[in-house]
């Protein structure tokens, strides 16, 4: 996730991204700022009424980081680390679906052998004389 550190004068605001449109908006109200998400600037210059400044925790958060201008909105970066969190959650779901895979072919193999010396001669079993 994302965080941004937003500042009003002199109140402050730490929120994690994403977060839902209405309650970043109302998180934003928290500190006096009732302008829409949309319409602040990733911007922390010394001269702004409105200073944001973005932080990332992983990797990839930082990569983010490295594609969004000042001219962006907290909007877009709201919107930006929801697409790079469900990218993150698919990538997740497909290497737990292999790994499900991986254990029930394992789990296969071993019930097919299972009593069975574990060499194949010309794709035929070879069972140990005492299994006979």
């Amino acid at each position: 996730m994302l965080g941004a550190v937003i500042r009003n004068g002199n109140n402050t605001l730490v929120v994690e991204l994403p977060t839902g449109t209405m309650d970043l908006q109302l998180k934003l109200s928290s500190i006096g700022i009732d302008v829409s998400a949309d319409r602040i600037r990733i911007s922390d210059e010394d001269g702004d009424q409105i200073r944001v400044k973005l932080y990332a925790s992983s990797p990839e958060e930082a990569h983010l980081l490295s594609l969004l201008t000042p001219d962006q909105t907290i909007s877009e970066a709201n919107l930006c680390s929801e697409m790079l969190l469900r990218a993150n959650a698919g990538r997740l779901e497909n290497r737990l679906r292999r790994a499900a895979v991986c254990r029930a072919e394992s789990r296969a193999r071993k019930s097919r052998h299972s009593g069975s010396v574990p060499y194949f001669a010309n794709q035929r079993e070879i069972r140990h004389p005492s299994m006979v």
